[in-house]
């Protein structure tokens, strides 16, 4: 295995955009943990415009204070997306048009910054689109089939656009479908976690299609440690695959979680999204070669910590 290529080992100061998120907040808590001093801890912001509410054009933090905040930040993890593919096309198209203009002012304030790494957290299981040989490798040509989709592929292209005209130093991580246990009350949308609360809301659980679809799923705190160690990551190779590298049938999954829940999931199957992906498994060797990260949870292990939080209705703060 090739050494994994890192920046020197230190405290890093952080800015997290999307931090109250479900993915944010996990990884605002882990590097709470992680620092060794009081003085190192994580800057953390919030999401520019609030959610679903204000457009890119009436952002509430103006470009001069942007760059203020961002002053003496090693890295800033851009995690924070106001659209889901779950959304109605017309809310997806306005909000994903929002993400990028977004992400276009990051950009420039992290220049202006002079912000040392950039890491976002981009789609590995739309972006690709479908009819993709699986598993799916990062050289494989994007294929966005919806505006979620194609958000992400702008705002990696604008990137590469930044490095080059400006020398940003950033990593893309297109990530599986994450889940696990809430944190701060920030539910996942995903599959998983969207299936177990409805088993304790006894409410329906809507699926697309007739779940024969095959996805790729990654446990919260194995996402957790790539986004840190693609912080420390340098080297030509700036996208990454991250996932289990294993596909799953939805049915399975259910499956599954109807096990260790000890209840039957009972879903209730409707139209296929017509710019769904049938198949979609990520291949993850760069990342365990230049990154030096793997998933190690395995569903059986994430499923039990997913359900044990939600069923008692706290916060998750331990793996497992």
């Amino acid at each position: 295995m090739s050494t994994p290529n890192r920046l020197p080992v230190g405290d890093l100061s952080c800015a997290v955009l999307g931090a109250q998120g479900f993915i944010g907040s996990h990884l605002c808590q882990r590097r709470a943990l992680e620092v060794s001093r009081p003085s190192s801890g994580i800057k953390v912001f919030k999401k520019l415009a609030r959610v679903r509410v204000a457009p890119a054009s009436q952002l509430p933090v103006s470009d001069a204070a942007l760059v203020d905040q961002l002053a003496n930040v090693d890295v800033v993890f851009h995690i924070a997306g106001s659209t889901h593919p779950r959304d109605a096309p017309g809310l997806q198209s306005a909000f994903a048009e929002q993400d990028v203009a977004v992400s276009k002012r990051l950009l420039s304030a992290c220049v202006n910054a002079q912000v040392k790494k950039l890491v976002f957290l981009s789609s590995g299981g739309l972006i690709y689109g479908d009819g993709a040989a699986i598993p799916i490798h990062e050289t494989c040509p994007t294929s966005p089939p919806n505006a979620y989709a194609r958000s992400k592929a702008q705002i990696e292209a604008l990137l590469e656009d930044c490095r080059v005209a400006n020398k940003l130093n950033y990593t893309v991580l297109r990530m599986a479908n994450v889940y696990g246990p809430p944190l701060h009350g920030a539910h996942g949308r995903d599959f998983i976690s969207t299936c177990m609360r409805s088993v304790l809301s006894r409410e329906a659980f809507e699926v697309w299609g007739d779940g024969t679809a095959i996805r790729d799923f990654v446990y919260i705190q194995d996402a957790i440690d790539a986004l840190l160690r693609a912080a420390h990551c340098v080297g030509p190779e700036r996208v990454f695959n991250i996932g289990s590298g294993h596909g799953l049938m939805l049915l399975d999954v259910m499956n599954a979680i109807s096990k260790t829940v000890g209840q039957v999931v009972r879903p209730r199957f409707v139209a296929a999204d017509a710019h769904g992906v049938a198949a979609n498994v990520l291949a993850c060797g760069r990342a365990r070669h230049l990154l030096g990260w793997s998933a190690t949870t395995t569903l059986h292990q994430g499923l039990t910590a997913t359900w044990a939080s939600l069923n008692r209705g706290t916060n998750h703060r331990e793996i497992l």
